[in-house]
């Protein structure tokens, strides 16, 4: 029965982490905060929006205050960082792409 559980629980997680993946890892350019919405501008040359590195966040997500400090840090010090949207089916926002984690890499 824990089996069975386990492979239904997987199968159902596979085709949504299908849809979205990590990007390549880029640089922050600007990171700013206008009613209720995160964004970033960024090096990433991911464009399913039509501007190739900008993303975007709701204020009122439950990590959003962790997702705006990790880009605010990665601007600061400069550090390379990688993004997860789903260029599948983009959700697009001043031409920007949804953003639903945020990496700083080393």
């Amino acid at each position: 029965m824990i089996k069975r559980l386990a492979a239904i629980l997987m199968a159902l997680g596979v085709p949504a982490l299908a849809l979205a993946d990590w990007t390549v890892l880029g640089l922050v350019n600007n990171v700013y905060s206008h009613d209720g919405y995160h964004f970033i501008e960024t090096t990433i040359p991911d464009a399913p929006c039509g501007s190739a590195g900008k993303f975007w966040w709701l204020t009122s997500d439950t990590d959003a205050k962790y997702m705006f400090a990790l880009a605010t840090t990665a601007l600061v010090a400069q550090k390379q960082f990688r993004v997860v949207h789903d260029p599948a089916t983009p959700n697009c926002l001043f031409g920007g792409q949804l953003a639903t984690h945020l990496m700083i890499a080393r």
